[in-house]
């Protein structure tokens, strides 16, 4: 998160420490931190919250999603879920990114009071799941009763710049009771035209690039994932001019 003319913000997406340290030296002062970024996230592990804990002075809210797909979990997952809140919170870390669903695709509200419980005081950000929701106003105003702290939305589309309008409609619902947060496809190229359509204080995004493995020696017959999803000697990590580029174009924005 980083603060622009008092209020503007802007988040960063990282999964690992290199790109979490890329990250403060772009001038952040919040990040989401989680594991695997290319297939939408996954919990990180307690070594690197707790590495990222000890080496960084800014805020870190920690991704809570026990596997990759749906957000519709079963009870080991909740548990698990349950447990790593209980980890962050240990730790300290300023707040935690989650969202669950029911199989209707509504907020599944009684499983989010769980975790709310369980996160004691630390900041709730509803992440994009709320963009798979079959109503988002109806979310949104579920979201406000629950009194979690903000939601990232790309408005329901697959990114932010085909759901500006979308985006628009619900700050204006929201009416300063939950802080709304534009992420998906957002960077230096974008992010003039996507603060003044949709109105939003907040601003997320990865900064990501692939850079190439150091090793010499590659064994290309062999995939340890999916074969042509990823390479094993490609590596993604936030990019520290793009964040500065971005953040540069925001400051020109006089009137934020």
């Amino acid at each position: 998160m980083i603060k622009i003319m008092g209020h503007m913000k802007l988040e960063i997406c990282t999964d690992s420490m290199a790109s979490a340290i890329i990250a403060e030296k772009g001038g952040a002062n919040r990040i989401e931190l989680c594991s695997g970024l290319v297939i939408g996230g996954l919990t990180p592990s307690y070594s690197l919250i707790e590495m990222c804990k000890n080496n960084l002075n800014i805020d870190i809210n920690v991704l809570i999603r026990p596997r990759a797909g749906d957000f519709l979990y079963d009870e080991y997952e909740i548990e698990t879920m349950i447990k790593d809140i209980e980890v962050c919170r240990k730790l300290g870390v300023n707040g935690i990114v989650v969202g669950v669903l029911d199989k209707n695709g509504k907020i599944d509200t009684e499983l989010m009071r769980r975790l709310i419980a369980s996160a004691c005081k630390m900041e709730i950000t509803f992440h994009r799941a709320i963009d798979m929701c079959d109503n988002l106003e109806a979310a949104i105003k579920e979201l406000i009763l629950l009194n979690v702290d903000r939601i990232l939305t790309s408005g329901g589309e697959k990114n932010s710049m085909d759901g500006v309008k979308s985006i628009r409609r619900l700050v204006d619902i929201s009416r300063g009771e939950i802080e709304v947060m534009a992420g998906g496809g957002i960077g230096a190229h974008n992010i003039k035209e996507i603060i003044k359509e949709t109105g939003c204080h907040s601003i997320h995004m990865s900064a990501k690039e692939c850079i190439q493995s150091d090793m010499i020696y590659r064994k290309k017959s062999v995939a340890m994932g999916i074969p042509g999803i990823m390479s094993e000697y490609e590596i993604y990590r936030s990019n520290l001019e793009e964040i500065k580029k971005t953040l540069s174009i925001v400051r020109e924005l006089k009137e934020w």
